[in-house]
């Protein structure tokens, strides 16, 4: 096993074992405990494989997929109100969550490309009984967005209120504008249902509202 594989593994334990300590303070710790300098700590996403690996051998592969449709189903749950209430133009399931990869310190992020202010969108949320959000300001390449952050058990969840005529392509990471992985309500519903992997492929841009 390689140094950085060595880290990555024990990183992996501390956030499986932990939950809120953050894959960052994870690589810092495991690290620090096994005595090898920054320069050859390991990615956060090779922290993750190890974390997906140890769930799987810890659960079965049966255990896993259970687990990750559990946590599906909030970004589910999320994505249904904000559909049936607010009247999105698009709505995305974003990031490591439409990559179906839930196991180390597991984020549910979901864009709403709609004209609802973003308290409207912490009613909605906190009437449906999760948790009181805190207010937060993105700074996006298209300037700055409100976001909404909080927590549903082990799993943070964000949505960013993308107002349409200032992000104009949904297609893009927010930050970095280059391709983001995302997956629609409709398809996010086939994965739990089917047992499927949302990495399967991109969703088409979701058809614009009648007036």
């Amino acid at each position: 096993m390689s140094v950085r594989d060595e880290i990555a593994q024990r990183a992996a334990k501390l956030l499986l074992e932990r939950g809120a300590v953050g894959v960052r303070r994870a690589i810092e710790l495991a690290g620090t405990q096994l005595g090898f300098r920054a320069d050859v700590w390991p990615s956060a996403a090779l922290v993750r494989q190890h974390a997906q690996a140890l769930t799987e051998r810890d659960l079965g592969t049966g255990g896993h997929h259970e687990l990750t449709r559990a946590r599906l189903r909030i970004a589910e749950e999320i994505m249904t109100l904000l559909e049936t209430q607010l009247a999105p133009k698009e709505l995305w399931l974003v990031g490591r969550a439409a990559r179906g990869q839930l196991d180390a310190d597991p984020s549910v992020r979901v864009r709403y490309h709609g004209s609802a202010e973003i308290g409207e969108i912490a009613a909605v949320l906190v009437d449906a009984g999760f948790d009181e959000p805190t207010f937060e300001v993105l700074e996006s390449r298209w300037g700055r967005l409100s976001q909404l952050r909080f927590r549903d058990g082990d799993v943070e969840c964000v949505i960013v209120r993308c107002p349409p005529a200032q992000v104009t392509d949904s297609s893009l990471d927010l930050v970095t504008g280059r391709p983001t992985r995302r997956v629609s309500l409709e398809k996010l519903r086939r994965v739990i249902d089917d047992h499927g992997d949302p990495d399967d492929q991109d969703d088409p841009p979701s058809p614009p509202r009648a007036a």
